[in-house]
């Protein structure tokens, strides 16, 4: 290095700035530091996504037990209803059984002309029958023909009223106990 400046101090100038060995340390410790460093992160990085897998995979499965819960919700609310129904269809089943024979009985004993629009039971063995005539004449005379039977005990208008229609109609409401007949219906 003839011909060059040299700026350090004197006891620097005479020494050498660093022998190969110390060089290849240093470039060994800083591949190193950098391998260290870029492997870390590396590591840290192969870890997140292991982690964001098994995030994913965790997301899924409680996505699956909530649409398992939706299903057995919809099924335990099926499942109501059907109780609900049951319970109501066995209800009815109480109801019409004794209702079938109190529906013959009317069929056979009911005047010409007489309709019927609404039957009702109380609570205390009563029945409300509900419909239009022609004329008083056949009201009475269903009247008559509800006492007279083995099921039906005194039977009277509660309610009678000529019928808005403009034709000669009247509405009645008969009320009367129900009671078994001698066949054991």
């Amino acid at each position: 290095m003839k011909g060059s400046i040299n700026l350090l101090p004197l006891e620097y100038r005479k020494k050498p700035i660093a022998n190969r060995e110390q060089v290849i340390l240093i470039i060994l410790i800083l591949a190193a530091l950098f391998y260290m460093v870029y492997y870390g992160v590396g590591v840290a990085g192969v870890e997140m996504t292991q982690y964001r897998q098994e995030l994913s995979m965790a997301v899924a499965d409680l996505e699956k037990m909530q649409d398992g819960l939706r299903k057995y919700e919809q099924k335990l609310a099926q499942n109501q209803v059907l109780s609900t129904n049951k319970r109501l269809a066995e209800s009815l089943q109480k109801e019409i059984k004794p209702a079938t024979p109190v529906i013959m009985e009317i069929n056979k004993i009911i005047p010409a002309g007489v309709v019927l629009n609404a039957m009702e039971t109380g609570d205390n063995g009563t029945l409300s029958l509900k419909g239009t005539a022609p004329g008083l004449a056949q009201v009475s005379d269903f009247i008559d023909r509800l006492n007279q039977s083995a099921h039906y005990k005194n039977a009277r208008a509660v309610n009678i009223q000529e019928a808005d229609t403009g034709k000669a109609l009247w509405n009645f409401e008969i009320t009367c106990a129900w009671q078994k007949g001698g066949d054991g219906q």
